[in-house]
């Protein structure tokens, strides 16, 4: 073991032990995972070289255009995100992936 000569053994940080049991996370609100897709969707097609700029960039113009009554409501973002899903699940690629 390597103590610093100022440290004593007592005064190590302890390891955490960590539960097998997994954690139970409170479901999603409503429009999350369709909010999250239309992020993933603008990266992977505008490539940015900061993502976190990006980002906040990308949920200010949401938020501005929800709050002007031109953006989209959970709702639609969820509708969305469903047909974005029936039409990946319809593709051919989808088809010869069965």
């Amino acid at each position: 073991s390597s103590l610093n000569t100022t440290e004593t053994a007592t005064e190590r940080p302890r390891k955490r032990r960590h539960s097998k049991r997994p954690i139970k996370l409170p479901p999603p609100p409503d429009g999350f995972q369709a909010l999250l897709e239309g992020f993933a969707l603008e990266v992977m097609r505008q490539r940015p070289a900061d993502i976190y700029k990006f980002g906040a960039t990308h949920f200010e113009d949401l938020l501005r255009r929800r709050q002007s009554g031109n953006g989209p409501t959970v709702n639609d973002e969820a509708r969305a995100a469903a047909a974005a899903d029936e039409d990946s699940a319809a593709s051919p690629a989808a088809a010869n992936k069965r």
